[in-house]
């Protein structure tokens, strides 16, 4: 049986870099990431789950998926997370003296994971 707590472990693991260079919570694995909502509950939804409400999902309804569906429940949220950093990638390079943040070319990596997960 997954709990919330463990689900959020697992995707902090595969996108947890890339949120915080979104500006994303990609440390918080204690069932309470806001940022994981939106991915945890889509992937919910998309295997049939019902959730009552899509802020803030709960471990019972974590619990509720078969064991047989939690790769799945996993791969979808991990695909709906890496969207999201996506749009929250700002589309521009910044420049600071020696320092640079391509943001472009990062967003553009993060689609290929996505296709890849495709």
């Amino acid at each position: 049986m997954a709990t919330r707590a463990k689900i959020e472990e697992i995707l902090i693991k595969r996108c947890g870099v890339l949120m915080l260079s979104a500006g994303m919570d990609g440390t918080t694995i204690t069932g309470s990431n806001a940022d994981l909502n939106g991915p945890i509950g889509y992937g919910l939804r998309q295997l049939g789950y019902a959730t009552a409400d899509i802020s803030a999902v709960t471990t019972a309804e974590v619990e509720a998926v078969s064991a047989d569906k939690i790769g799945k429940l996993l791969d979808v949220a991990e695909k709906y997370c890496l969207e999201t950093v996506v749009r929250w990638l700002n589309d521009v390079n910044v420049f600071v003296g020696p320092k640079s943040d391509d943001f472009s070319r990062l967003a553009a990596y993060v689609q290929a994971c996505i296709d890849r997960k495709l």
